[in-house]
């Protein structure tokens, strides 16, 4: 991802994850033409993810920096923050 603004990632991605999370990723997934979806995962340090009960409102709070950061056009896609030393990787099947 060209012009990839690694700050404003962690940044994001930080006040994406759920308290206590060791790290937390963010998926893009085009399943089908026109259609996109995204998944919020905050895991544990043994990498089980954590149950998010937050509202819609809530939610969408913190997914849509994350939806408009993502501007690549590979399918899939996926960011994780490891919260503990702050290591941030990006993946792409493209």
């Amino acid at each position: 991802m060209a012009g990839r603004d690694d700050a404003r990632w962690r940044a994001a991605l930080r006040r994406a994850a759920l308290p206590g999370a060791a790290s937390v990723t963010f998926e893009m997934a085009s399943p089908a033409p026109g259609e996109i979806r995204y998944d919020l995962r905050s895991n544990t340090n043994d990498g089980q993810p954590i149950g998010d009960d937050r509202d819609y409102d809530l939610l969408k709070a913190v997914m849509r920096p994350l939806e408009n950061l993502c501007t690549c056009e590979d399918f899939p896609f996926k960011a994780t923050l490891n919260i503990q030393t702050d290591a941030l990787l990006f993946e792409t099947d493209k």
